[in-house]
């Protein structure tokens, strides 16, 4: 047993460091030629080179990612070369600086998209240089991200040079998988796995966005894949519903051998669609998937709708595939999409919002934090600031976690190191040891007390060169049983946000998304439809709802989560049916006749979400509805579909009543 133990262990070593070695071979060539260069007052500059190295180095590379990397970087630090020296900048900018990092780089999805930029800006101000050395300073920075960019090219060479759609193509064989069974004779299980790749494909539409928050080609691409994956998903509930018939059974054939034939076009799987153009297998593809269209356009039923709006999608889908090069300006303008500069920011500069919250927290620590190094002139002091930005984290819980462990692990480093240390005497003894030790430092977890064990330990070999080590370990421990209590207080009462807080948070959004379908299909009625408003819609509900479900079932026991997830089924089938009933009524406007009778079925449908949010919601924001005590009628001349649609969607908003109803009892 002893044994198993121990090549179990040794197992996990050896991964560990593999995993890691890239990180730290970068690290120890940063550290050794910019102390060579520079001297030891820039190292500061290698531990943000080597997190950027360290989250980067896995990532698709290119020349304008790099390019703009370096901008940041250079520009952080110059903001805080002048935080360090003027002290009511050290003001303005540790207010601005962090709060304007986490609105442009963090969402509630990506929590942390702010830590390195952030990174950079705070360990650039904890030990100024003076202003004579501000040359010196910039050409270490500039030297260390040249290094920096170098390194991540080398490492990503030989590797994918194109976007992966591994999960477009895994999607479309399951989805295949499907409807071969429902052809057979065979009712198919629950769509679990195309629901999953759905979600992933929309993380990755939202990990596409740039600074202007604009969803680039890829993450175009991926929503068109996950727009479909949606439609399916509601379409197999349909399947198990209303079952399928003989001639039916041929459609789906015809559609599952289309679908088969589209995962062909796919870069890098002997691809039809590319840069040259249309390609005789391309024009083919197209040309068989014009024809299905057109014969299920001509059906009545559910399964022609369905047919035409997928063979629809993935035709437009080849077509982006071969426009390698359209500009995100043109994209707008075919598909009707609006332009939104500002709206991302200005809908979440609201102090309930996860963005707002944090950032001001954020810029508080950070404020308070460099005010007490300066102000106190106590030796090390700006050990207090850095370790209350590393133990502050967005969610309570987090924060907390990390505050055990990094007291914990300080203590340990601080004993480790006290009776290691003397075996390495002298400055090279102790650069050595200070190698060692960054080697299992990045074989650990971030947050863990064993990383907190070799950080402590690193920093107070490298600070014992210039103070006695003895002295250096209870400054150390001081600072962080002072950040420790500093952070704890902050994240308890200056705006907090919790996991639980978040949840609550979430399924007030839930309710809060209907209305704005509701509202944009009010407003599809006369003015053209917004596709990217519709695009973020699905994209931040799919993401919110996957929150909602990982906290059900971390936290929640079962007998709890059954009100919930009957309430996430409920908005899962009200989300798809107002996806395709938007893109219905935009496609078959001209003959909507009566669009008041419509408005009306919006505003009772809006007035019932909102009475059904009131009872299930501790807090819920009053929406400006009203309902009137008229005949509601939600059928469409001409469009059985559409009409239909409209009836499940207003079945499905009495069920949620009923559901808030028992909820409040």
């Amino acid at each position: 047993m002893a044994s198993q133990t121990l090549r179990s262990l040794a197992g996990r070593a050896k991964l560990a460091f593999t995993d890691a070695a890239p990180v730290i071979l970068f690290f120890l060539i940063a550290f050794y030629s910019i102390l060579w260069l520079f001297g030891v007052k820039y190292i500061i500059v290698v531990s943000v080179l080597a997190t950027l190295f360290k989250v980067r180095c896995r990532k698709r590379q290119t020349m304008a990612k790099l390019l703009s990397m370096a901008a940041v970087q250079l520009s952080l630090a110059v903001l805080a070369f002048l935080a360090g020296h003027w002290l009511i900048l050290c003001v303005i900018l540790n207010i601005l600086v962090p709060f304007l990092l986490v609105f442009l780089q963090s969402t509630q999805f990506n929590q942390k998209g702010y830590f390195t930029s952030a990174m950079g800006f705070v360990f650039f101000q904890l030990n100024p240089v003076a202003v004579s050395e501000f040359g010196r300073f910039f050409c270490a920075m500039t030297y260390g991200l040249l290094l920096l960019a170098g390194a991540l090219l080398i490492y990503s060479r030989g590797r994918e040079r194109d976007v992966d759609y591994g999960l477009e193509r895994r999607g479309l064989e399951v989805l295949a998988g499907h409807l071969s069974a429902w052809a057979a004779g065979e009712e198919n299980a629950e769509a679990g796995e195309l629901l999953s790749i759905q979600r992933a494909l929309c993380k990755q539409v939202e990990q596409s966005r740039g600074i202007s928050y604009a969803v680039k080609r890829e993450g175009q691409i991926h929503y068109m894949a996950a727009l479909l994956f949606q439609r399916s998903a509601y379409f197999l509930t349909v399947l198990r519903e209303n079952g399928v018939g003989e001639e039916e059974k041929r459609f789906l054939l015809r559609l599952c051998a289309f679908l088969r034939e589209f995962n062909g076009c796919w870069p890098g799987t002997g691809t039809k669609a590319g840069a040259d153009g249309e390609e005789n297998g391309s024009r083919a593809l197209r040309e068989n998937g014009e024809e299905l269209a057109r014969d299920a356009g001509m059906r009545e039923d559910g399964i022609g709708r369905f047919g035409e709006q997928t063979v629809s999608l993935l035709l437009t889908l080849l077509s982006r595939l071969e426009q390698r090069d359209l500009p995100l300006a043109a994209v707008r303008r075919r598909s009707g999409e609006k332009g939104r500069p500002l709206a991302w920011i200005l809908q979440r500069f609201r102090p309930d919002t996860f963005e707002m919250r944090f950032s001001l927290r954020l810029s508080s620590v950070l404020t308070l934090g460099f005010l007490f190094s300066r102000l106190s002139g106590c030796n090390h002091a700006y050990w207090f600031v850095l370790n209350a930005f590393l133990l502050l984290q967005p969610m309570y819980e987090d924060s907390a976690f990390r505050l055990k462990n990094r007291f914990i692990g300080t203590v340990a480093g601080c004993t480790l190191l006290y009776f290691v240390l003397p075996l390495f005497p002298g400055v090279q003894g102790h650069f050595a040891l200070a190698s060692v030790i960054v080697a299992f430092m990045y074989c650990t977890l971030p947050g863990t007390w064993q990383q907190a064990v070799f950080s402590t330990a690193f920093s107070i070999t490298l600070a014992s060169l210039a103070m006695q080590e003895t002295m250096a370990m209870e400054l150390r421990l001081v600072y962080v049983g002072l950040a420790t209590v500093f952070v704890l207080a902050v994240n308890r009462f200056f705006f907090p946000t919790s996991m639980r807080g978040q949840f609550q948070d979430n399924i007030r959004a839930l309710f809060h998304m209907q209305h704005s379908y509701l509202r944009i299909f009010v407003a599809s009625l006369h003015v053209p439809l917004d596709y990217g408003a519709v695009r973020d819609g699905l994209v931040r509900f799919q993401l919110i709802y996957e929150q909602v479900e990982e906290y059900l079932q971390a936290h929640l026991p079962a007998p709890e989560q059954a009100d919930y997830r009957r309430l996430l089924e409920l908005f899962w089938k009200m989300s798809s049916e107002m996806e395709q009933i938007l893109f219905l009524t935009a496609a078959r406007k001209r003959e909507i006749g009566d669009t008041a009778a419509l408005e009306h079925f919006s505003s009772l449908c809006s007035y019932v979400i909102q009475e059904a949010g009131n009872m299930v919601c501790v807090r819920m924001r009053q929406e400006p509805v009203t309902a009137r005590a008229v005949p509601v009628s939600a059928q469409v001349e001409g469009a059985p579909y559409l009409s239909a649609l409209l009836k499940k969607y207003s079945q499905d908003v009495s069920a949620l009543y009923r559901l808030a109803l028992n909820h409040k009892k």
